[in-house]
């Protein structure tokens, strides 16, 4: 089995296109050491993730004790909230300078946050100086995320 770059979801050469099942898969989905693995009471099966197993494909804004709270829905029906226990972070390609945004989920896996999705956060966003760098920042149940420098 394995999950691509792109998100779908391929077991012996063909691709998982049963949204039902691909969330299931999901569920009992763990990450150990560097690897991702099926787990069921009987057995453990490992499975190719080639960037990350889970992908946000929705935002919503929420505000909880006059805090914004950034709520991400996955396309396996996860609800994460960012804050200390799903930290969100960006990685830059040095190459391209092209951000991945990723939020954690649980289990150490993380789930890629979609372009239509980071867009979202970037409107959202406000300039903060950091040790002489300036970032693009996001507020979350009290906590800030930079999405990245310019």
């Amino acid at each position: 089995m394995q999950i691509r770059a792109d998100g779908t979801w391929w077991h012996e050469g063909g691709q998982i296109k049963r949204p039902a099942m691909v969330t299931m898969f999901a569920s009992i989905l763990w990450h150990e050491n560097d690897e991702y693995f099926l787990v069921t009471p009987v057995e453990k099966v490992r499975i190719q993730v080639e960037d990350a197993p889970l992908f946000v494909t929705e935002l919503q804004v929420e505000e909880e004790n006059g805090l914004q709270v950034l709520q991400f829905i996955s396309s396996t029906e996860d609800v994460i909230t960012a804050g200390v226990d799903h930290l969100l972070r960006v990685e830059t390609d040095p190459e391209t300078e092209e951000p991945s945004p990723y939020i954690m989920v649980r289990y150490g896996m993380e789930a890629r946050i979609n372009r239509n999705v980071f867009y979202q956060l970037a409107e959202l966003a406000y300039e903060v100086e950091i040790n002489g760098q300036q970032h693009l920042m996001v507020d979350s149940a009290g906590m800030q995320f930079s999405l990245g420098t310019f």
